[in-house]
């Protein structure tokens, strides 16, 4: 089986993954490759002659992977410390991850079991392993899990089949292809920010490096201003016309 990697030909004698091709040109930073132009998880096994380029951080795509598999890693952490526990991420705080807690007040304490589970996990180096099942047995999954919003997710997907992924007895959908273990995410950084906690991660438009903090409460604040504004000129048009119909009912 003859591959091209990067240019490079390579005689292969068996299928092999493309972290294993990537392992064996000592390619540590690959995030993901295009195979035959079609982006493939490193997780991918070849079976046939192929073009294989690998991409890093400094593409968006892999920023993305590595990115989703963070959140995963973060949930996963979460998810052994307390079962219960609701993590929530959003993206709206200094190009960073904002972290919840939805179903607890958040503490320093939680704050830094999390960080600790999560090292754990990464220096564990557990496998990701994407896994394909029925809807039902995903809304019966997540009945366990009490995850009701994704339940009503699963109830518009008209496919039958859910692709999962699956860290030892830990299993989530996510929206991204993911990267085939934990080890990988060797690059992160977190800080305690009201109401929860920032995660930064690698980011392409800086090559592959960790953004700095710039606090945008600032820009919170602002907003709140701006919307107060705008409910006050709502509201002096609105005083305006009850007051022509009034006259105008006077008459």
């Amino acid at each position: 089986m003859k591959v091209v990697v990067n240019q490079q030909e390579l005689e292969l004698k068996e299928p092999m993954t493309l972290e294993k091709i990537a392992e064996s040109l000592s390619i540590h930073d690959a995030m993901f490759a295009t195979v035959n132009g079609r982006m493939r998880e490193l997780s991918y096994v070849l079976f046939t002659d192929a073009k294989v380029e690998f991409r890093n951080l400094e593409s968006h795509s892999g920023m993305r992977i590595y990115e989703a598999t963070l959140r995963y890693v973060f949930a996963k952490a979460v998810y052994e410390i307390d079962p219960s526990l609701k993590i929530r991420f959003s993206y709206s705080i200094s190009r960073a991850i904002l972290a919840t807690i939805d179903n607890k007040e958040f503490s320093t304490e939680l704050y830094d079991q999390i960080l600790s589970k999560v090292r754990e996990i990464i220096a564990r180096k557990e496998d990701i392993k994407r896994i394909s099942v029925t809807k039902e047995e995903a809304t019966e999954l997540y009945t366990k899990q009490g995850y009701l919003d994704k339940i009503e997710t699963l109830k518009l997907r008209q496919e039958n089949h859910v692709n999962l992924y699956q860290s030892g007895s830990y299993i989530n959908y996510m929206f991204s292809y993911m990267l085939p273990n934990t080890s990988y995410l060797t690059i992160f950084d977190a800080k305690f920010y009201h109401p929860g906690f920032l995660i930064f991660f690698p980011r392409a438009e800086l090559m592959g490096k960790l953004p700095e903090f710039v606090d945008q409460k600032h820009l919170v604040n602002l907003l709140k201003k701006l919307t107060s504004g705008v409910r006050s000129l709502v509201e002096i048009p609105l005083q305006i016309s009850i007051n022509i119909v009034k006259l105008e009912t006077d008459k």
